[in-house]
């Protein structure tokens, strides 16, 4: 009797020992799922062979799955039957789990990986990390754990869409790697892959100019050794089109980041280019100003000379024929040619004067049309070659036939001609000056030339021939406007003007122009 109450007082004891010990487990898997179900991330967990053993609430509610208390609905499902995770197209969770269970080792997610729900088409960017569950020093299962990245996406999106418009960009520089940290934006204007963040003080001084290099190391070496808590340095690196760009660098020592190191050095770079360009810009125009004053000064001294040197003459010589009696009429006559002469001299500085204001306001207008060339040579011949000097004979010089044509416009191509002409006649004593035409090497242009044998010019001249006020003879007659207003009128003929000249032999001027133009 007393045997029979003894055993079944152990038998109660070990009932109710089970009991206990089955309300402890029960008491610590709730604690545990409590504890996974807090966790923000969402949390899964497989057994070796890839069946699904647990899910937290974070991650149902990721994927927008129904939800139990216990969160062991999916429990025994294969992995990838609730949601697949793509990266560059394919599902990776399998490949990864078994990478895993294989090696012991946590794998995490790819960056640019998606974690999509497998009944639904809604998918988002995910960040995580899949990690070895060990017994006993056994792999018995494994864990990822995943968080939804859309909100940090989009704001990494602002953060790199405002810092591209503005051109601003944060930087580090790591003291124990000697490496540049940049957001990728920057590097990717340098040329570099969209995938590199990071660069050496090697490669960065390969993108600095040569000319600012040796100043920018001994800055920068003085942030380094913390002699300068703060710096600003201005220099050029070159971009991805291999162009260099102005980028303002402001840096500071910023101390206690990190246990390893007593400071780091952060900073913001900044291009600057539109700054120095407008910097440029101001200067030339201040340049151009001061140019400008200068050619108005020396416009107004050059005219007051020319203008008045021909006045002079007329006034003299109209006074000297008020009272023709103590003249002769051979002088009346002389007399007379000396007032034409200084008229069309100052008819013609008038006229250069004229079309210098057109050309400087813009108004100087062309009227383009089919035109016979020889035709027009042959009437510049015939109005020029009367009024060549003594000893001076005009030669025209064209190819066989008159059915060369030129769309162009034949007043101001005649007006240049004339004026090369002229110019040659300043400086030919004697022998001959020609002109004509002739066909250009590429096709579709033809080539203008007037030459002359007259003194040359010199290399030093020939640099200057074609700027305003520029005279090579200051005791030759004329203002020094004539060659520049070719030139632009050529210009917008949509041709070329060039010079060759030989000090005592002579020169030649050649216009090259298409034979059509608009």
């Amino acid at each position: 009797m007393i045997r029979v109450n003894r055993r079944e007082a152990k038998r109660r004891v070990q009932v109710q020992t089970r009991l206990l010990v089955q309300n402890k487990m029960v008491e610590q898997r709730n604690e545990f799922d409590n504890i996974f179900h807090s966790i923000r991330d969402g949390v899964i967990t497989y057994d070796t062979d890839l069946h699904i053993h647990f899910t937290n609430r974070s991650l149902l509610q990721m994927l927008h799955l129904p939800f139990d208390i216990g969160g062991r609905v999916y429990e025994g499902m294969m992995a990838g039957s609730i949601f697949k995770v793509y990266h560059n197209g394919q599902d990776i969770l399998h490949k990864m789990l078994k990478e895993v269970a294989k090696t012991g080792k946590s794998v995490m997610i790819p960056q640019g990986a998606f974690m999509k729900e497998v009944h639904s088409d809604k998918y988002f960017p995910v960040s995580g990390e899949i990690v070895p569950i060990f017994s006993r020093e056994e792999i018995t299962g494994m864990a990822l754990s995943a968080r939804n990245i859309s909100d940090e996406e989009m704001q990494k999106r602002f953060f790199d869409m405002a810092v591209d418009e503005s051109a601003i960009y944060p930087w580090q520089f790591d003291m124990e790697t000697n490496c540049f940290i940049f957001p990728q934006g920057f590097l990717v204007r340098l040329g570099y892959d969209e995938a590199v963040t990071t660069i050496s003080r090697k490669e960065m001084d390969r993108t600095i100019h040569p000319d600012d290099i040796k100043e920018i190391r001994v800055l920068f070496d003085k942030a380094l050794s913390g002699e300068e808590e703060s710096t600003r340095l201005n220099f050029r690196q070159r971009n991805v089109k291999g162009e260099y760009e102005w980028w303002e660098y402001r840096s500071s020592i910023v101390t206690g980041l990190t246990q390893d190191s007593l400071y780091n050095i952060l900073g913001v770079c900044q291009s600057i280019q539109r700054y120095k360009t407008a910097e440029q810009e101001m200067r030339e125009a201040r340049d151009k100003a001061l140019q400008a004053d200068k050619l108005k000064s020396a416009f107004l001294a050059n005219m007051s000379h020319e203008i008045r040197t021909p006045l002079n003459a007329i006034v003299g010589f109209s006074d000297l024929l008020s009272d023709t009696s103590n003249f002769t009429a051979e002088e009346v006559t002389q007399f007379i040619a000396t007032i034409n002469k200084n008229c069309g001299l100052l008819l013609a500085l008038i006229n250069d004067i004229l079309d210098l204001s057109r050309i400087e306001s813009g108004t100087m207008e062309f009227m383009f049309a089919e035109h016979n060339l020889p035709l027009l040579l042959k009437t510049v011949h015939d109005s020029q070659r009367l009024n060549m000097p003594a000893g001076v004979e005009l030669v025209l010089r064209m190819p066989a036939g008159d059915k060369k044509y030129l769309t162009t416009d034949n007043v101001r191509l005649q007006q240049v001609v004339n004026n090369l002409i002229n110019n040659a006649a300043k400086f030919t004593g004697s022998g001959f000056i020609t002109f004509g035409y002739e066909e250009d090497k590429e096709p579709g242009y033809t080539r203008i030339f007037v030459e002359d044998t007259g003194v040359g010019i010199s290399e030093e001249g020939i640099r200057h021939i074609f700027e305003r006020f520029y005279k090579v003879d200051n005791f030759t007659q004329g203002a020094g406007l004539g060659l520049s207003i070719c030139q632009t009128i050529v210009e917008r003929l949509k041709g070329t003007i060039s010079v060759t000249s030989e000090v005592g032999k002579g020169t030649c001027f050649t216009v090259r122009l298409p034979n059509y133009c608009e």
